[in-house]
């Protein structure tokens, strides 16, 4: 089926997660090793330092939340 779209559109430009899409692809093409990031779990644990930092943000907005700072 063959759509028609109004020229109203043509003033969009390519949004940033189609260019993202395309490098990507370019990329793996190559032959490169690329890592998906944008959905789900990555395939690999974060170093322990990130855990930590990021379990102590959550914990500081929970409290913030508690004492209505947030």
């Amino acid at each position: 089926m063959d759509y028609t779209y109004a020229k109203r559109l043509e003033k969009f430009e390519t949004g940033i997660f189609a260019s993202l899409d395309e490098k990507k692809q370019q990329l793996i093409s190559q032959g490169r090793k690329v890592y998906n990031l944008s959905i789900g779990m990555p395939d690999f644990k974060p170093p322990i330092h990130i855990i930590e930092v990021a379990k102590a943000a959550e914990e500081l907005a929970e409290i913030a939340k508690l004492i209505g700072r947030m």
